[in-house]
């Protein structure tokens, strides 16, 4: 039990680290969550081609 959660506790810990920034990155990048979303809506449609 004990090694799972030190599993756990260390891939919150790299998360942490990855997503550190991005919220502030994403709020810089678009303007309004509309545009957010059209940019989302264009990139999966991108994908499925």
């Amino acid at each position: 039990m004990l090694h799972r959660n030190k599993n756990a506790e260390l891939f919150k810990e790299v998360i942490n680290q990855l997503t550190e920034g991005m919220e502030k990155s994403i709020s810089n990048h678009f303007h309004s969550p509309e545009q957010m979303k059209e940019y989302l809506i264009l990139s999966f449609q991108v994908l499925k081609l």
